[in-house]
């Protein structure tokens, strides 16, 4: 995205040429479309600045119409200028665009990734820019270059013309562009032993950025270049995958990637495969996606020689003259661009004449912070090992079991039967509205935790006919959710209830001290969703309380399908003690004490005891078949 636009004025603004009258007063000429472009461009958030070598009348008249961000008359050195920009303002070349027309121009045309030139100049300056507008100078060059800016890329009438050194072996269309993705991994390391084949939630570490680049579209094919024979017999799971044997002279500490893609490329063409772009990618980075490895190509596929990553540093650096002097807060700190260690792409044949993974036009593709962390330390190791725990248990699922059943989706009569007559997996029938005593003798524990709280809002999802909120002091300002307007009326007699889902109650961020899903969640089939919004509700240090069966107790494992909390058709969402507990922990509650009730309650019964003995019949009550957690919001 470009954030700033510098102009030569004489053959860009104007059309270069000097109008002369009778009695011999110059003048020169502006297009309307180029002046309305100018201020198209400031009212987009566009800084917008004159560079030019003249000093007259006219360049007055320039300043003050436009009243440029940036302003310069009499410049000798436009690069050098733009550079000083460069370190006093802090301007990003690869966000700064400029258009200029002669041999002045031409540095400062080469030096930016964006550069353009009106279209009827020699081809000698042509060559030097990056883009060439289909306006003539003077006639709407200001107006296609904003349209490139505002469309930010989607070059509508700019002919684009992107220069590129090696692009008869890259080839000119998306269809001749062959990747091969390297991944370089050593067996010996100074850091971490055995680094490359760590398990990281299950997987060795380089399993990771395997996956990755085969589920890349841009790839074609993946190598890993490696000593050792414990790395080769971790990536054999992948028949796809090419391994090269690294020599033991590129396996040591001095050796550098760029030797060691050399030799990689060497085995890749002796094994017969095509290819004319390279993707070095970091083993030890394993939090990079697919769509970031496409984004990195795609420079290259769109003109560009090579391509890295980078992210933003608002640091201060010693020996930046304003680091002794005031500090500014970060928000008012311009950021530096650092380069990511994740992943590079470029032209094999420009690498192989450089020996440098940067060369050429270069591509910078912004990518966000946890993504470029490496691992080079047990400390990194930990970081990445939690930030991959998340994300794979919400990749693969694993909070908990979704059971399918055609109840899942209820219909207004299911819904209604609820609270009406059942039949317990025993035989025995029961009205679930007429247990109202039997409820609030099982949520005793948790009025008696909430009780010795400082009162505030409290939220019971879930709510059926208000047990719970009944058991809470009237200090609180009750409120609560549920699906079923039948138990909801009876629940108004407690708070105030919302019929209807969470997500279309009417309830602010931060709005409620303490909430409440005493056995609902089993019921969702959403429930991350839902989770991240009792999270945005919740204060900061709020609390939650979670009930809900454990569908991986000792009960669940002996009785099976007999297990008597599988009878309930609408128990969909089926977690365990530990699923429960990673699930709770990486949407940021911090879990403060875990309970299992049983001998304190109703179900501790020598009946149930003796029920134990027979596994042929369903499970009784017992230690563990029910778990409560009590959270606070990270």
């Amino acid at each position: 995205m470009i954030e700033v636009a510098l102009f030569d004025i004489d053959g860009v603004l104007t059309d270069g040429m000097v109008y002369v009258d009778s009695e011999g007063k110059e003048s020169k000429r502006i297009s309307f479309d180029d002046i309305d472009a100018v201020f198209e461009l400031k009212r987009a958030g566009v800084k917008v600045g004159f560079i030019t070598g003249e000093d007259n009348g006219f360049i007055k008249y320039v300043k003050k119409r436009f009243v440029p961000d940036y302003f310069v008359s009499g410049c000798k050195d436009k690069l050098v200028y733009f550079k000083d920009l460069e370190e006093k303002e802090g301007l990003d070349k690869s966000r700064t665009c400029f258009v200029g027309d002669s041999r002045k121009d031409v540095k400062l045309l080469e030096y930016l990734e964006y550069s353009f030139v009106p279209s009827d100049i020699d081809n000698e300056i042509k060559e030097s820019a990056k883009f060439i507008t289909k306006a003539a100078r003077g006639k709407g060059v200001i107006k296609d270059v904003a349209r490139f800016i505002l469309k930010e890329g989607n070059v509508g009438n700019v002919s684009v013309d992107i220069k590129n050194r090696y692009k008869e072996l890259k080839g000119s269309s998306k269809g001749n562009q062959k990747t091969v993705a390297i991944i370089p991994a050593r067996g010996g390391s100074k850091g971490i032993r055995h680094k490359n084949v760590k398990l990281l939630v299950g997987k060795p570490l380089i399993h990771y950025v395997i996956e990755t680049c085969l589920q890349t579209p841009e790839v074609d094919t993946v190598v890993v270049s490696t000593d050792s024979n414990e790395i080769k017999k971790a990536v054999s799971k992948f028949n796809e995958v090419i391994i090269i044997n690294r020599p033991v002279e590129l396996a040591d500490d001095d050796t550098t990637s760029e030797d060691v893609l050399l030799h990689a490329i060497e085995q890749i063409e002796k094994e017969g495969v095509e290819f004319n772009t390279i993707l070095f990618v970091q083993a030890t980075s394993p939090l990079s996606e697919p769509s970031d490895f496409s984004r990195l190509l795609k420079k290259i596929n769109n003109g560009y020689d090579s391509a890295a990553f980078y992210v933003e540093d608002y640091g201060s650096f010693f020996g930046e003259s304003y680091i002794f002097s005031v500090r500014l807060p970060r928000q008012h700190k311009k950021p530096r661009k650092r380069e990511a260690g994740n992943a590079w792409a470029f032209c094999k044949q420009g690498f192989v004449k450089h020996k440098s993974r940067m060369f050429g036009q270069i591509g910078l593709c912004k990518i966000e912070y946890p993504k470029d962390l490496e691992i080079d330390s047990d400390d990194d190791l930990s970081a990445i090992e939690r930030l991959l725990q998340i994300r794979e248990r919400k990749k693969r699922h694993m909070y908990y079991q979704i059971r399918h059943n055609k109840n899942n989706e209820k219909d207004s009569k299911f819904d209604a039967d609820y609270w009406g007559v059942i039949v317990d997996p025993d035989g025995k029938k029961r009205v679930r509205s007429q247990e109202r005593a039997l409820r609030i003798e099982d949520v005793k524990e948790e009025c008696s935790y909430i009780n010795q709280l400082p009162p505030g809002r409290i939220l019971d999802i879930g709510c059926g006919m208000g047990d719970l909120l009944s058991g809470v002091n009237n200090d609180w300002e009750k409120h609560g959710v549920d699906v079923l307007e039948l138990a909801a009326r009876e629940a108004a007699k407690y708070g105030n209830i919302f019929v209807g889902c969470l997500k279309d109650a009417p309830y602010k961020d931060e709005f409620f001290d303490l909430i409440v899903m005493h056995h609902a969640i089993e019921h969702l089939s959403n429930v991350e969703d839902e989770i991240v919004m009792v999270r945005d509700l919740l204060k900061h240090n709020g609390k939650l309380i979670v009930g809900t069966p454990d569908f991986d107790s000792a009960m669940a494992r002996r009785y099976g399908e007999k297990y008597w909390l599988l009878h309930d058709k609408t128990h969909i969402s089926l977690f365990s003690r530990i699923s429960l507990r990673y699930f709770l922990e990486d949407f940021g509650f911090e879990i403060e004490k875990e309970s299992f009730p049983f001998f304190e309650t109703r179900h501790f019964t020598k009946e149930n005891l003796l029920r134990l003995l027979n596994a042929d019949q369903v499970s009784p009550p017992f230690w563990g078949s029910y778990m409560t957690f009590y959270c606070v919001k990270k």
